[in-house]
């Protein structure tokens, strides 16, 4: 029986997305994407200076940039004159390490970054696409395959892959059909199967003792 990775809690659960943007101070209509940068925030700088260059007029998307304990990162982005402008606006905000990235993955309407089994298993599970620019291969390329054969993500170049998340949040139609794509293949009870499951053979041995 295929259980899922075991999750944290509140994932079996997730808050609505309006309720997520309010909780991270957000515009609830506007569009909102979510870079992940993992425990270290580490490469994700130019993906980030290539979305605020490209989403900067007025009505563009909001974008989360989680930079995990990269506190150099999250400076340098304050600093940048394009960057801090969109940050200046409530456009752009910048977040160190959290143990809140479900209320970030449920406020995103598209999530960046890299295809790692957890980070994978919890963008799913929180019903929302994954594209990634970079991948160590291994069991990450599995990660990649998955995704690109049931069209909830893809590993793309970073032009591709800025025409690509752009060009879904114009077609909110075949986002949202990605998003319930994501949200039936995410497994969001992986911590009460596995928990189930060692139970019911505790109890096989005991009854064969």
């Amino acid at each position: 029986d295929v259980t899922g990775i075991p999750l944290m809690p509140e994932i079996a659960t997730p808050p609505e997305p309006a309720a997520s943007r309010r909780r991270l101070g957000l515009e609830t209509t506007r569009p909102v994407l979510l870079v992940l940068g993992g425990g270290l925030g580490l490469g994700i700088d130019s993906v980030v200076a290539a979305l605020t260059r490209a989403t900067a007029s007025g009505d563009g998307p909001t974008i989360l940039v989680l930079a995990g304990r990269n506190e150099r990162l999250a400076g340098e982005l304050a600093r940048d004159p394009a960057t801090g402008r969109l940050i200046a606006a409530g456009r752009l905000q910048v977040h160190g390490w959290t143990d809140r990235i479900v209320t970030f993955l449920r406020a995103a309407d598209i999530v960046i970054g890299k295809p790692g089994g957890l980070s994978t298993a919890e963008v799913l599970a929180c019903g929302r696409p994954l594209y990634s620019t970079c991948s160590l291969r291994g069991q990450e390329s599995f990660n990649v395959s998955f995704l690109e054969n049931h069209g909830v993500g893809q590993l793309l170049d970073e032009p591709r892959l800025l025409r690509r998340v752009l060009g879904l949040l114009d077609d909110p139609l075949t986002l949202r059909r990605m998003q319930a794509r994501a949200w039936a293949l995410g497994r969001r009870d992986g911590a009460a199967r596995v928990a189930a499951g060692l139970l019911e053979s505790l109890r096989w041995t005991a009854a064969r003792a």
